[in-house]
């Protein structure tokens, strides 16, 4: 009669914590969306182009980069919330004025491979050199873009 011999017992564990490893490196990947699929099908946001004038005022350029659409409803520059005024289109351009004034509560639509100008008063002035952080964010995605610029005369 031919005896069978199984594998060692430490080969076997070796085995099993590679696969468990290797299962939790892939679930990691998926979530955080290293490897495609669900992580990546919402709206992305880039800042393209900041500018921010020592008298306050500015304007940036967003870009979503995403495939789906960015609902943006806040707008940071220098640590101050900045509300929507008003929206026009103009050439296919989109353009958003806001300011520290009380404003719609609608958040404003920007498409995927849209991007928008946008022109604001932050209502305070900078030094000349001064760094000046800017912010975009969809909260109801979590997309957000920032950037930091020297504010200039």
């Amino acid at each position: 009669m031919k005896t069978r011999r199984a594998i060692s017992p430490v080969i076997a564990i070796i085995i099993i914590v590679a696969v468990t490893i290797a299962i939790a490196v892939a679930v990691a990947g998926w979530l955080m969306g290293l490897w495609g699929g669900y992580a990546k099908g919402g709206p992305q946001l880039q800042i393209t182009y900041a500018e921010v004038k020592t008298d306050g005022t500015g304007m940036l350029k967003v870009t979503n980069k995403g495939s789906g659409t960015a609902k943006i409803d806040i707008v940071k520059v220098a640590g101050v919330e900045l509300n929507l005024v008003a929206t026009t289109v103009t050439d296919g351009q989109y353009n958003a004025t806001i300011g520290t004034t009380t404003a719609s509560t609608e958040p404003w639509n920007l498409a995927a491979g849209e991007t928008a100008t946008i022109y604001f008063d932050v209502g305070t002035t900078f030094a000349a050199g001064q760094s000046v952080d800017v912010e975009v964010v969809d909260t109801s995605s979590g997309a957000r873009a920032s950037t930091t610029v020297p504010a200039s005369p």
